[in-house]
């Protein structure tokens, strides 16, 4: 899954300013794009509540301490990339795409 994250994060530091620069919007291949990446960093949100980690060479499953230990290192700085990608889909979902004809 980190191979799959890193393939995404490559993605994401191309399009994004692709994006905004040239005026695209999410708009034909550019929206399923986003979309498997807004579907993809979800899962790994969740998922992270599950991943057991170690502590002094022991390691931890309980579901408690694991959503401590998130909560203590990305639990919002990944909550807040996730939501604002699901407000960006949303958006454009909602506005459509945007008209980049000015005359």
């Amino acid at each position: 899954m980190d191979g799959i994250g890193m393939v995404l994060l490559l993605c994401d530091t191309v399009l994004v300013p692709f994006t905004v620069a040239w005026e695209k919007g999410s708009e034909g291949s550019f929206l399923y794009i986003a979309w498997v990446m807004v579907l993809f960093w979800s899962v790994d949100f969740f998922s992270n509540f599950v991943t057991s980690f170690t502590r002094e060479d022991v390691l931890v499953r309980d579901f408690r301490a694991i959503a401590v230990q998130y909560a203590k290192s990305w639990l919002f700085v990944d909550l807040a990339v996730v939501s604002v990608d699901w407000l960006a889909i949303g958006l454009s979902t909602i506005v459509g795409p945007a008209d980049t004809n000015n005359g």
